[in-house]
């Protein structure tokens, strides 16, 4: 499985999960919920798609799954990294790297 990017809402979402670790479409909903109107079967929506590119897993448990993470922060944002090193930046890390230590430093500035 290889991610290259996650989507604003596929993110939130997996920024919930990665700090329950074992949650339902509802308790999602509720948790963005608490930012931003969202409709419910938006989130069931997204949760099935990260199911099905093995980015979440799930057990039905009665009438409900019960999601869980399949891969670690560190491991999509290494994928993602990736991605944009060999995508963007041609496999040229410098630039990448001049670009990080910039942000880094205007948010130390700030």
């Amino acid at each position: 499985m290889a991610i290259n990017s996650l989507g604003p809402l596929e993110a939130d979402i997996m920024q919930v999960i990665w700090t329950q670790d074992k949650v339902s479409v509802q308790d999602v909903h509720s948790e963005l919920n608490k930012n931003r109107q969202i409709a419910y079967n938006t989130v069931m929506t997204v949760m099935t798609r990260l199911a099905k590119k093995e980015v979440l897993g799930r057990r039905k448990l009665g009438r409900l799954y019960l999601y869980h993470p399949l891969v670690t922060r560190a491991e999509i944002g290494k994928q993602m990294l990736q991605y944009l090193l060999d995508k963007v930046y041609a496999g040229n890390h410098q630039p990448l790297m001049d670009e990080l230590d910039s942000m880094l430093t205007e948010t130390k500035e700030a």
